[in-house]
């Protein structure tokens, strides 16, 4: 039973024995000004607007504390906000915005340390964001010489390394390396081997751009550059779990590419919803809700339809409030459940209240003026409760 049914159950049950309290009363041959004010005692030890507050007070605490949270809710009059599933729509909730070299494909004989030393020796010199991706993956960079930006094509340049010969004898060995698309290897007269020539295609297939590199008038390697994820998005994915929260992620981009972010997040690959349109995540969202789960969507504000059609709702867009992306949902999810908890004390403190009195109010032992008290009373005591929830704290302090 929600909350908002069990309160109007309750508001009901002292209807019908107001009712038959001024019945009885007045077919007992009672004054009608005394029979009409143990009715009154009745209603007035139950009264709705009273009753109401032990729901809606904290469901409106918890809107004002969680708005820096970038929270929405929906429909409070719902009586609950606990989710049991987040929909993350959108893979950008889970990136950083930044490329990352995520896949690294070698030619025969190739050493992985090698190809990201050369590619990521010429890429530093480079102000392209997929360089710098490929730069910022080898921890041993190189000196190069003879820089060139080829168009828009990549980059090329001479990278010099210090080796021992046989004879122990240190000596210089230079080598011209191409970093770039492959049209730019093509342009210089080199191809890619057998096991590297179906990389660039598998690479563009998952949402990845690729990397061709070369040196020396050989290829050696593609790399996939794709955008990268935030370390702290698999903990919040864990964090939810421990919650009970189900984690889905909906994504406009293709299922290998969706799949790898959600992976690298702790999502399971059977939770991933691929290759949707806004309309396809309101969709999914329905058919999730339509399965009795109570859904939460994270998503930016370019993604409406799967917001409005949440439960719950959190919004990580730029335009919301300092608290960002999928950490900023479990606090917000946490939120809504503690806001739950406090309107499951405040209806189970107003019944029993309600319990407690209603007797004394129908024997006429307690007068309109002391159940008008005795409401406030209780009202203060629920509107208290609900303020603790100004306390809330998220888990990044």
């Amino acid at each position: 039973m929600t909350l908002r049914r069990a309160e109007s159950l309750a508001v009901a049950v002292v209807g019908v024995v107001a009712v038959a309290t001024l019945g009885y009363r007045l077919g007992a041959g009672a004054p009608a000004v005394a029979a009409f004010a143990t009715a009154l005692a009745v209603l007035l030890v139950a009264a709705p607007v009273a009753l109401h507050l032990a729901t809606a007070t904290p469901l409106l605490v918890a809107a004002g504390r969680g708005a820096r949270l970038g929270l929405l809710l929906p429909d409070a009059s719902a009586g609950t906000l606990r989710v049991d599933t987040v929909v993350v729509a959108g893979t950008e909730v889970l990136t950083t915005g930044g490329p990352e070299v995520q896949e690294v494909r070698l030619a025969d004989g190739v050493g992985r340390h090698d190809a990201l030393r050369m590619a990521g020796s010429v890429a530093q010199e480079s102000a392209r964001p997929v360089d710098r991706a490929v730069a910022a993956a080898s921890e041993a960079l190189l000196g190069v010489a003879e820089f060139d930006a080829v168009d828009d094509l990549g980059s090329r340049g001479i990278v010099a390394e210090v080796v021992t010969d046989e004879g122990g004898e240190p000596m210089v060995i230079a080598h011209a390396v191409l970093v770039g698309e492959v049209e730019l290897l093509t342009a210089h007269g080199i191809a890619l081997p057998a096991e590297l020539a179906g990389a660039p295609a598998q690479a563009v297939a998952a949402g990845r751009t690729p990397v061709a590199v070369a040196w020396d008038g050989v290829a050696r390697a593609v790399l996939a550059v794709g955008g990268a994820v935030a370390a702290s998005h698999a903990a919040a994915v864990h964090a939810l779990r421990e919650l009970g929260v189900r984690p889905v992620l909906l994504a406009a981009q293709a299922e290998p590419a969706a799949r790898y972010v959600a992976g690298r997040c702790g999502i399971d690959p059977e939770a991933v919803h691929a290759g949707l349109s806004g309309e396809d995540e309101a969709a999914v969202v329905h058919r999730l809700r339509a399965c009795g789960a109570r859904v939460a969507v994270v998503a930016e504000a370019t993604h409406a339809a799967a917001l409005a059609a949440a439960d719950l709702a959190v919004r990580t867009d730029p335009a919301a409030p300092a608290h960002h992306g999928l950490p900023a949902a479990v606090d917000a999810i946490r939120l809504a459940h503690r806001a739950t908890g406090v309107a499951r004390a405040n209806v189970a403190w107003s019944l029993a209240c309600t319990a407690a009195a209603l007797p004394a109010a129908a024997t006429g032992v307690l007068g309109p003026v002391l159940a008008a008290a005795a409401t406030a009373t209780s009202a203060l005591v629920v509107v208290a409760n609900s303020l603790r929830l100004q306390r809330f704290g998220t888990t990044g302090g």
